[in-house]
């Protein structure tokens, strides 16, 4: 319960960032936080990832909700996972969720993180959720998922073959 709790704060604290870009960014477009590093402006965002597939709202609606139910599944039907893989995937839901919620209402997704030192996409704080979360998702999986730590899968002095040409 608890995750879901913070699930739910996530999504909030999402909304609430746009509701503020929408209301207070939207009129000037952008405005520079740190010169030629950082700046706020405001993009509506009909695509996915580097505004590619334009124009595609109902199929990303469709594939949220598939993706979203894939993994509810697939984590209902794992053993107890620790709070770290919990962790990661309420980061993900929410992240998912906070753009879902933006192409289902207004049928674009509002950015607005700018990172002007690198040629980039703007994006925003439900894009970051999603971003750390595979990647604390990745870490768990990798290193701290013992389905995964076998004897198969280590290291075995005796599988090294040399060349005993000298």
């Amino acid at each position: 319960m608890l995750y879901v709790l913070i699930s739910v704060l996530l999504i909030i604290a999402d909304q609430i960032i746009k509701l503020l870009t929408v209301k207070y960014l939207a009129p000037s477009g952008s405005i520079m936080v740190l010169k030629n590093i950082l700046s706020f402006t405001y993009v509506e965002n009909r695509g996915a990832a580097f505004g590619i597939l334009q124009d595609g709202r109902w199929f990303f609606i469709i594939i949220t909700l598939v993706i979203l139910t894939a993994l509810s599944i697939y984590i209902r039907r794992q053993p107890e996972k620790g709070k770290f893989f919990k962790f990661s995937i309420c980061m993900i839901y929410a992240g998912a969720i906070g753009n879902f919620i933006d192409r289902l209402f207004k049928g674009y997704v509002v950015d607005m993180i700018h990172a002007t030192f690198i040629n980039f996409p703007v994006f925003n704080f439900a894009d970051c959720l999603i971003v750390v979360g595979v990647i604390l998702l990745y870490v768990y999986i990798l290193f701290f998922d013992n389905d995964n730590l076998t004897k198969d899968s280590s290291f075995s002095p005796d599988e090294v073959k040399t060349d005993e040409r000298d």
